[in-house]
Order: structure tokens, then C-alpha cells, then sequence
């Protein structure tokens, strides 16, 4: 029975046995599935230790509300901030953020959110590639426009500051100050009740300018006398003047290529065709373009329609044209085109368009600014635009002018006063003869071009210069010194700006185009 019990628990221990060496199978990992396996891991660890930190700032945000002073836990926050690095993939975001809540000055800046924004993208849109491409906020941007179709509402005056005192250099025709007897030189003394001397043309324009229909009370001096008018305040565009020259020449100044910039040649041309005006000079100097649409509509007026005015061609090389799209309006030969450094891009087409399209065409002045590129808007919603390059735009021909301009047919310069860069004289310095400083030669030009005699310009204080200064001091009513100070120079500058705005004796460029048309 022994033998059977031991042959009993020999034979369950040899099957115990068996069952402790049965073999266990192990499947075999590949490293992507070992890979997910660890991460796997690590994410269970990490959320177990997120919820201990949760539980620990919530913890240590409740004793330091209770028991830190606020400051402390102010300056806490700061310094873990800072320690932080900045995220770089929306850099500009990261820093405007540090800015909001960080940055010292911050904290004296109203809508300080806006401010970093719009300073944001004019960073962005800053290059030297595109001078062009521009961000408006939104002020900016409706002053830009009323600067391209030259409208606004007000009486119909321009007017220029000599040494502290604003005088009317032009009354526009079929205006309210016109009509209320306003003339060229009277001196803007009061509007409103407000004295108007010292103030800048800005502040001027911000008094007399306002909502249709109001009444400006002005006070002119004319005469060495104050005169009282009322002037009602109307919506005015001025996008051209035009006038009828000796010997039957229009003359046709465009000043901006607006909505109306069509309408208003139009208008000149009826006027020209009722005096029987035989040739024409359109005066684009000064010019710095506008919408391409209004040189289109301009350029039909003496182009045949179907013409093509310009060509365009986007970044992928695709060629676009424009072409004008109404019978020409006017028959008007020959033409003399007068340019300058400032006349650009859309004048620019016009003057290319007409110079290769017509035999009649002469140009006039100074080599053009060299403009040949197209921007379009974008405006958001709060009034603010972008105005950036989609295209450059080419002449009729294929000529395309930017950065070089285009060169006159016959180059007529000015004075040269109108090519000087202007010092600024300090109040409480004075030259007398021998002296020499730049400001010396702003007075010498200045005095040249007002017509009195000159020997030099290099900034040398002649005996010349001092008895033609001494003249000009006794014929504008000022102390007769003969020295160079900040009161002469600024009527000096003031003058002959004055003297440029309201005659055309001393236009060269206009006296050759008349000489050119009457010679054909």
C-alpha cells in the first residue's frame, strides 16, 4: 500500500512536474510595435503626473491667493513667464502677446492691441523690393482715397504759408469762395472765431473744411484791412484746371487720375472746342498717377477706340491688356505732354500711350519718376487696406519704365531753385557779409529767382547778395538789415513759393510747349 501511495505521489509530483515545464511561447515584437508599446507607457505615465500637478497648482493657487501678498505671486507668474522660451511657429502672435501683458510702456498706449497690429503689418509689407506695397489703417486709407479723386467738402481755396501768415495763392472757379468775393493774396486772418496765423495748413484745412451746407465765418485781410464773409461749405472736386493761352492753345493741367478725372477733360475739351482752340498742352507734371480704369477712360478721349493703352503682366508671366473702350471724343492736334521728376505711374501710361500711339505728340521737361508697377486693394473690415504690387504694367509698345522713367523729347529744367534740398535756419543766428552757411544759398537762389541780382550760390555772403537782400527787405515791408535772418529767410522761401503758385512768367517748361506748338 506504501508502494502504491509513493508510486501514487511519485506519479502526481512527475505530473506536477510536467505541468511547471509545459513551454511558454513569446511572440515576437517588431520595433514599430515595441515603439507604440513604449509610448503607450509613457503616456499613462505623463497623465498620472498631470493630474498631480493639477492637483498641486490648484493647491499652491489657492494658499497664495490666501496667503501670499498679490504682488508676490504677480512677480511669480512674471518670472516663470520669462524663464519660458517663445513659441517660434507664430512668432509675430508671441510677441505682440509678450507686449500686451509684459512690456512697460504698454501700459500708456490707448488700444494698444490695434497699435501692435497695425505696426505687425507694416513690418510685413516693408521691403526693398516694393516700395509700393502699403498697409492704410483706416483713416489712412479714406485719405488716400480723397487724395487720388481730389474730393472734399469745403469752399474752394488753396492757400500757402509765408512766415506765419496763410494767403490765398488760388480761388477755384464755380466755388463758394468765389462766389463770396474771395482773391488771390488776401491773408486768411480768422475762421470761426479762430486766429489762423501760426497755424499750419492742416489745422486750417481741419477748421474751414466741413459738412455740406454749414456756414464758415472768415476774416480776410486785404489792404492792410479786416473783411467779414460768410461762406457756405460745399462738396468740391478738383481734379483739373484748364485754361485758353495766347495764340489759340488749351492748356490742361490733370492734377490726379480719379473717378473723375474723364468727365473733367471732357468738360475742358467742350470749353476749348467753344473757343476754337487748335492744339493742346497737358500738364501731368506733378502727377502721381491713380486708377488705371481712369487713365483707360482718359486715354479714350484722344485715343480710337479698341487702342491699347497698356499691358499687364502678373507674376506668372500671363499677359493682360486694357483698351479703351469709347470713340475718341477729341480731335484736338497737335499735342505737347509736360512732365517731371514727380509724374508717375498711371500718368506715366497716359504719356507712353499717346507718345507711341500718335505722330502728334511732343514731350516736355524733366525725366519722369519710373513707375511701372500695379497695386490693388483689399479693405477690412474695419475700413483699414492693404494696397499691394500684382502687377507691372507695360507701354503699348512693350516699354516697361521703372526705375528709369521716361526721358523728354526736349528736357526743360526750371530754376534751380525747384531742385534744392531747403536747410532749416535756426531762430537765433544771423549772417552778415563774409559769412558762409547753406542758408546763405537758399537766399541767393530765392533772391535770383525773384529777379534780383546774384553773383553766387555756393553759400558765401557777397556784397551782392547783401544789397539784393537789403532790397527785398525794403520792398516786403520787413527792418532793412541786410542780414540773413530766420524772419527774411522764411519770407525769402515763403515768397517765392507764393510768386511760383500764382504767376507763370518764370515756367520754362510751359514757355517752350507754347513755343514748340505755336512753331508747328
Amino acid at each position: 500500500m506504501e508502494e502504491n501511495r509513493e508510486t501514487a505521489e511519485e506519479k502526481e509530483t512527475e505530473e506536477q512536474q510536467e505541468e511547471e515545464v509545459v513551454l511558454r511561447v513569446h511572440r515576437h515584437l517588431y520595433p514599430e510595435e515595441k515603439e507604440l508599446k513604449k509610448t503607450k507607457k509613457e503616456l499613462r505615465e505623463y497623465k498620472i503626473y498631470a493630474r498631480i500637478m493639477f492637483v498641486f497648482l490648484l493647491l499652491f493657487g489657492w494658499l497664495g491667493g490666501s496667503v501670499l501678498p498679490y504682488g508676490f505671486t504677480t512677480s511669480l507668474r512674471t518670472m516663470i513667464s520669462r524663464s519660458l522660451g517663445l513659441d517660434d511657429g507664430d512668432k509675430i502672435g508671441a510677441v505682440k502677446e509678450v507686449l500686451e501683458e509684459d512690456w512697460y510702456f504698454g501700459k500708456d498706449i490707448e488700444d494698444l492691441d490695434e497699435r501692435l497690429t497695425d505696426q505687425a503689418i507694416e513690418g510685413l509689407v516693408t521691403n526693398s523690393e516694393d516700395t509700393h506695397t502699403l498697409y492704410f489703417s483706416a483713416q489712412e486709407s479714406e485719405n488716400f482715397r480723397q487724395s487720388i479723386n481730389r474730393n472734399y467738402c469745403g469752399i474752394g481755396v488753396q492757400y500757402l504759408e509765408i512766415d506765419g501768415t496763410n494767403i490765398v495763392t488760388k480761388v477755384m472757379e464755380n466755388t463758394p469762395a468765389q462766389q463770396a468775393g474771395l482773391q488771390v493774396g488776401d491773408v486768411l486772418y480768422e475762421a470761426d472765431g479762430t486766429l489762423l496765423s501760426g497755424k499750419s495748413a492742416d489745422e486750417i484745412k481741419e477748421i474751414i473744411q466741413g459738412e455740406e451746407g454749414t456756414i464758415v465765418s472768415l476774416k480776410i485781410m486785404r489792404d492792410d484791412k479786416i473783411i467779414g464773409l460768410s461762406v457756405e461749405r460745399k462738396n468740391l472736386i478738383n481734379i483739373a484746371d484748364g485754361t485758353v493761352l495766347d495764340g489759340q492753345i488749351g492748356y490742361l493741367q490733370l492734377y490726379q487720375f480719379g473717378d473723375s478725372s474723364g468727365d473733367a477733360v471732357r468738360q475742358y475739351l467742350d470749353t476749348f472746342k467753344e473757343a476754337e482752340v487748335k492744339s493742346l498742352i497737358l500738364d501731368l507734371r506733378d502727377n502721381g498717377g491713380g486708377y488705371l480704369t481712369s487713365v483707360t477712360d482718359v486715354a479714350s478721349v484722344f485715343l480710337p477706340k479698341g487702342s491699347v493703352v497698356l499691358q499687364r503682366e502678373d507674376k506668372e508671366g500671363n499677359i493682360s491688356v486694357s483698351k479703351t473702350s469709347q470713340d475718341q471724343y477729341s480731335q484736338i492736334s497737335p499735342i505737347v505732354i509736360l512732365i517731371n521728376e514727380n509724374t508717375a505711374s498711371a500718368a506715366e501710361v497716359l504719356t507712353m500711350a499717346l507718345s507711341e500711339l500718335r505722330d502728334d505728340v511732343t514731350i516736355i521737361g524733366t525725366t519722369s519718376y519710373g513707375k511701372g508697377t500695379v497695386q490693388v486693394e483689399r479693405k477690412f473690415s474695419d475700413g483699414s487696406s492693404l494696397n499691394y504690387t500684382t502687377q507691372r504694367w507695360l507701354s503699348p509698345d512693350g516699354v516697361w519704365v521703372n526705375g528709369v522713367g521716361i526721358e523728354p523729347d526736349i528736357e526743360v529744367r526750371l530754376h534751380e531753385v525747384f531742385y534744392h534740398v531747403f536747410t532749416k535756419m535756426q531762430d537765433e543766428i544771423e549772417y552778415e557779409v563774409d559769412s558762409v552757411s547753406p542758408s546763405v544759398g537758399d537766399m541767393a537762389l530765392c533772391l535770383d529767382y525773384l529777379g534780383y541780382q546774384t553773383d553766387r550760390s555756393d553759400g558765401y555772403f557777397s556784397q551782392m547778395l547783401f544789397d539784393s537782400l537789403k532790397q527785398f527787405q525794403h520792398d516786403y515791408g520787413l527792418e532793412v538789415t541786410g542780414k540773413l535772418d530766420v524772419h527774411t529767410y522764411n519770407r525769402l522761401y515763403g515768397q517765392t513759393r507764393y510768386h511760383w503758385q500764382t504767376t507763370t512768367d518764370t515756367d520754362t517748361q510751359l514757355a517752350r510747349a507754347v513755343e514748340v506748338l505755336q512753331g508747328m
